[in-house]
């Protein structure tokens, strides 16, 4: 921003639109991996982890919006909990769909990582105008 004052008024859209951008990829990973997972225990489990993951990524980019600092660290969390899920979610994919779903959860974690990371910068710069 040219004019640091803005900040003072200003919704960090940047961050928000970050945060929202990590809950679609996430919403079109889930769909694509739960038609390929087993029908047992594992579902529900997954569904439930991110029906939580969605409503605390809802409630993230609300509060990063007006520069939150306790949120903009829990996207950084996030993110780093998305980029994790990687290593045991096992589903049974062709070779391609794999290569696939793993860069959209690359991708989204590493938005949501930037996004964080983002608003932790502005919300610093924005507190020491205050």
């Amino acid at each position: 921003m040219k004019n640091p004052e803005r900040m003072l008024y200003q919704n960090n859209n940047k961050g928000y639109l970050m945060i929202i951008a990590f809950i679609a990829l996430n919403t079109v990973y889930t769909v694509f991996v739960l038609n390929a997972m087993d029908k047992d225990r594992g579902i529900g489990i997954f569904v439930m982890l991110t029906i939580a993951l969605l409503l605390l990524g809802f409630l993230t980019a609300i509060k990063v919006r007006i520069y939150s600092l306790p949120w903009s660290i829990f996207a950084l969390a996030m993110g780093f909990f998305q980029f994790s899920r990687l290593f045991f979610t096992t589903v049974n994919l062709e070779e391609t769909h794999a290569f696939l779903l793993n860069l959209i959860l690359i991708l989204s974690s590493v938005i949501c990582v930037a996004g964080g990371l983002l608003s932790v910068i502005y919300t610093a710069k924005r507190n020491r105008l205050k």
